[in-house]
């Protein structure tokens, strides 16, 4: 088993419309001594100070419509957890009944994409712009999850994909085989990666809280062999694909 280095970043893109995309990001770092201190360094505009202000945030809209987990600490005592995110927080509203499981607290309450009766914005959103260049610098590849997740129309659809291609470059990447969809939403997404010119991927998205999420045998390992042949060759020659010259001549 080859492990590999890496995070998945919300990050926002504004619309010709004006309208603003939550879009989640997956980051791979292939090179295991690579140092990636600027990511590092923009994952920490989002710290534990800001993180926690942004949870309480959260807790204050819940309680607005009902559900009164309390504050950041109250929540961690009633959790018996040192940490609270927003997975934290449904299993909460679980816990104390308000809502049947984790995906219904999600889906109507605090979910970036659903009903949004309790939701609130972050701080210090990362623009995409910003995450794709420090991708570029730490030598990654930079995979677009899970499209329709984000509720956006087909117009929508494609100029997200259009800004993120011509930002990421020939080694942009998005997710076709993601483990919740149907092979028909599957298939779609193959489509928009062959139109744009992006790897293909594959996710499961499993984050330890919903069973469901597994990929079975979607993720074959050619997918694999093609981002890992990309991915030395768009970093080999500093500048032949993308802007940044380090001197460096390798990934």
């Amino acid at each position: 088993m080859q492990l590999i280095r890496g995070t998945e970043v919300g990050c926002v893109y504004t619309l010709s419309t004006g309208t603003i995309a939550n879009l989640h990001v997956v980051v791979l770092i292939p090179n295991a001594e690579r140092d990636i201190t600027p990511l590092e360094e923009l994952l920490n505009k989002n710290g534990p100070e800001v993180r926690k202000a942004y949870i309480n945030r959260m807790l204050d809209a819940l309680r607005k419509v009902g559900c009164d987990l309390g504050n950041y600490e109250n929540l961690c005592e009633y959790l018996g957890v040192d940490y609270i995110g927003k997975s934290q927080v449904v299993q909460g509203m679980v816990k104390c009944g308000f809502v049947k499981d984790e995906q219904e607290g999600l889906d109507l309450y605090v979910g970036d994409f659903g009903e949004k009766r309790a939701w609130v914005p972050k701080d210090n959103r990362i623009e995409l712009e910003e995450l794709i260049h420090i991708v570029h610098q730490i030598r990654g590849i930079p995979i677009l999850a899970h499209l329709y997740y984000y509720g956006l129309t087909e117009e929508e659809n494609q100029e997200v994909l259009a800004a993120f291609r011509s930002l990421a470059g020939a080694i942009g990447c998005m997710e076709t085989d993601y483990g919740p969809y149907t092979e028909e939403q599957r298939a779609s997404l193959r489509e928009y990666a062959k139109e744009y010119d992006l790897m293909e991927s594959a996710g499961s998205d499993f984050h330890g809280v919903y069973g469901e999420d597994n990929l079975d045998e979607l993720f074959g390992g050619e997918k694999f062999d093609v981002m890992m042949q990309r991915w030395e060759e768009f970093y080999r020659i500093p500048g032949k694909y993308w802007g940044i010259d380090d001197g460096q001549t390798s990934p």
